[in-house]
């Protein structure tokens, strides 16, 4: 349902709107990494509008003009990345998009994006996998397992997270877990004997509607999970390696393994073909490789 400006809007604080909106995103069973996110650049958008115009935000007030320069302060004073600097214009537009919906703000039309440049994904190397899984040993029992459930399913940081041992089922020879990935699609990858040892060590079988990975006060965040593969990563002395580094990796090493894009695409949950392309495209590494083979070659 769209709203002309004539059209009578519901006047509403625009704290209360991102309360109702941040309860939206729940219903919509968003991760909770991908709520706080969108709370923090609502919030972070208000007091930037506070600071520049004297005023709190006003949802019937809202005009392109206010967002444009929003965007400007981001690229120019903040000199935030573009990846960045999109993440928190589309936490606006869908707020905003949201707001008309419920009748409590007028059409606006929102800032593009900020043109990106295409990176390729970022995997470990054969020799930095090595390194990470050694310092994954050297971790605790907990720690080393999560490592390597993420390594050997690709598992998003919110599917680890949410997981149960009512989603693993593990026999001598096979195994697999179901993960619930985004949209409520579910989808179901094997386990190959590294997982399987890994989920056993983090207490496989244990009661149905228990989560898998836990920690003292009961279910491990996502933030908590980021904070385990950090302090790992830091530990192999590795640079940018992250839970989706993981992610990546295991795609990478299905796509070296000849694995089809079909089969890479359902196990790691992708919509789009084009996504899984990506890992048999060469990588950051491969690049770096490629240019530095020229150096002192004077032929």
């Amino acid at each position: 349902m769209s709203h002309t400006h004539s059209e009578a809007i519901t006047p509403i604080d625009w704290l209360d709107a991102t309360t109702r909106f941040v309860a939206y995103l729940v219903e919509q069973e968003r991760s909770g990494l991908t709520v706080r996110t969108y709370r923090d650049d609502l919030d972070a958008f208000a007091d930037w509008y506070a600071t520049t115009f004297e005023s709190r935000p006003e949802l019937a007030r809202m005009t392109s003009i206010e967002l444009r320069e929003w965007k400007t302060n981001l690229r120019e004073v903040k000199t935030l990345s573009p990846a960045t600097t999109n993440r928190k214009l589309s936490a606006v537009r869908s707020f905003l998009r949201w707001a008309e919906s419920e009748g409590l703000a007028p059409p606006v039309k929102t800032p593009k994006s900020v043109r990106m440049e295409r990176q390729p994904p970022r995997w470990l190397s054969r020799k930095d996998q090595l390194a990470f899984m050694r310092a994954a040993a050297r971790s605790s029992t907990r720690d080393g397992a999560i490592a390597t459930v993420l390594l050997h399913t690709g598992a998003r940081v919110s599917e680890l997270a949410g997981a149960k041992w009512r989603d693993v089922e593990i026999t001598q020879r096979k195994g697999s877990i179901t993960l619930h990935g985004k949209g409520q699609k579910d989808r179901i990858v094997p386990l190959n004997a590294e997982a399987r040892a890994a989920l056993a060590a983090l207490g496989y079988p244990g009661r149905d509607d228990a989560p898998i990975v836990h920690g003292q006060r009961g279910a491990m965040t996502d933030e908590g999970i980021m904070k385990v593969i950090a302090g790992i990563a830091a530990e192999a002395r590795l640079d940018d390696c992250t839970c989706h580094t993981l992610r990546h990796t295991f795609c990478r090493r299905l796509a070296e393994a000849g694995t089809r894009l079909e089969q890479i695409a359902a196990l790691a949950g992708h919509e789009s073909l084009d996504t899984t392309r990506r890992y048999v495209e060469p990588g950051k590494e491969e690049l770096a490789a490629a240019v530095e083979r020229l150096a002192g070659d004077d032929d």
